[in-house]
């Protein structure tokens, strides 16, 4: 994984991703 992700932001980034249906915060979307 990239380096500026530590395992705190990978945790907090799957909690986003569950939280928005795999959609991502700040306006990013797929």
């Amino acid at each position: 994984s990239p380096r500026w992700l530590s395992d705190g932001d990978l945790k907090l980034l799957s909690r986003i991703f569950d939280w928005q249906n795999g959609w991502i915060t700040g306006g990013i979307d797929y």
